[in-house]
């Protein structure tokens, strides 16, 4: 796989259509960022690829935490940002927990970065933050438990933990400032919040117009 994502990185293809844009849509689980990626899919027609449609695949064969799981879903990732970015796609809106200060979890969008600069794309961050109670309350909601198979009881238990455990929200030292938005998004319809995210970024929706 590792051979198989550099080659596919290497060479920038010329003369072709679009170039693509990679949303990195991230924060702490239930913030909301399968739904507000729903929204900048529906504004953009960019496709959404969200957290859960690699955790759900893997799980189905085998546990998480296991050296399979770690090592099969980021190559998943990996594989379908590479052809993404080797495509004609103009767009893809990735979700992510991303662990701030974990050294690998910034290795690995790091590596997303280059796969879609290699050829000639760009790479923005959408940062979505609220706190605990709110989180617990949507990690209930339809919208949520229709797409995502993991039981939100064991959900519940990962957010209570690695709300001290884990840094999933920037505080004012996002290496990428220039290319990062940061939205409290408590009381920020899904809608509002991914038009404030085009907005910020200066991209265009559907009838090529910013929002």
């Amino acid at each position: 796989m590792l051979v198989y994502r550099l080659e596919r990185t290497r060479t920038v293809i010329e003369g072709r259509g679009p170039i693509l844009n990679l949303i990195v849509l991230f924060g702490p689980p239930a913030v909301g960022k399968m739904t507000v990626g729903q929204e900048l899919s529906k504004l953009t027609g960019y496709p959404l690829l969200h957290n859960h449609m690699t955790v759900d695949l893997v799980r189905q064969f085998f546990e998480i935490g296991t050296p399979q799981y770690d090592r099969l879903v980021p190559a998943f990732r990996q594989m379908l940002v590479a052809e993404a970015a080797a495509s004609d796609l103009p767009g893809l809106i990735f979700t992510f927990v991303w662990d701030l200060g974990l050294a690998d979890d910034n290795r690995f969008v790091n590596e997303l970065r280059d796969m879609v600069a290699a050829h000639g794309g760009s790479t923005y961050y959408a940062e979505l933050s609220t706190g605990l109670e709110e989180r617990l309350a949507r990690n209930r909601t339809e919208n949520r438990l229709r797409h995502k198979r993991i039981e939100p009881n064991a959900v519940e238990t990962f957010m209570r933990f690695a709300e001290g455990a884990h840094r999933m929200n920037s505080h004012g030292d996002f290496p990428y400032p220039e290319r990062h938005v940061k939205l409290d998004n408590t009381h920020v319809s899904a809608t509002g919040a991914a038009q404030q995210i085009l907005s910020r970024f200066g991209l265009p929706g559907l009838e090529g117009i910013s929002q």
